[in-house]
């Protein structure tokens, strides 16, 4: 049986954490998910430094390591019926894609928040970006 690939996500960004529970509910048993803050996580890809892990998504596949929205094109192709994601290697979308990725990926925590010390309980506690004017 083959290694099941493993998906780095911010564990403090509520915009991730959603993300990697639905690519962890599409792509099932063939996918493991760590956040980035967990103990060891560094140590998944000789390549992946905190510096890298905490400007994108990471999938590391085997020797293989993606990032950002290839890291999720991959995620994705690990269904059979996701290898449609496979468009995303087409020259102008990749482009396209990769800048949204990138713009987002940078606003993550002005857009959508951020928890603070992770999830006890189903509970998370959000920690605002910047203080609201009345």
């Amino acid at each position: 049986m083959k290694q099941r690939a493993i998906l780095i996500y911010d564990g403090e960004c509520r915009f991730c954490m959603a993300s990697e529970k639905l690519l962890r509910r599409f792509v099932g048993w063939r996918l493991q998910t760590v956040p980035l803050q967990s103990a060891g996580a560094m140590n998944l890809h000789p390549e992946l430094t905190t510096e890298k892990a905490q400007s994108r998504l990471h999938l590391v596949d085997g020797e293989k390591l993606f990032g950002g929205m290839e890291a999720v094109a991959q995620t994705l192709a690990l269904r059979p019926v996701g290898k449609i994601a496979l468009i995303y290697y087409v020259p102008i979308i990749h482009r396209v894609l990769d800048v949204l990725y990138d713009w987002v990926a940078r606003h993550r925590y002005q857009i959508f928040g951020r928890v603070v010390g992770g999830c006890e309980n189903g509970v998370c506690e959000l920690k605002p970006t910047k203080a609201k004017s009345p």
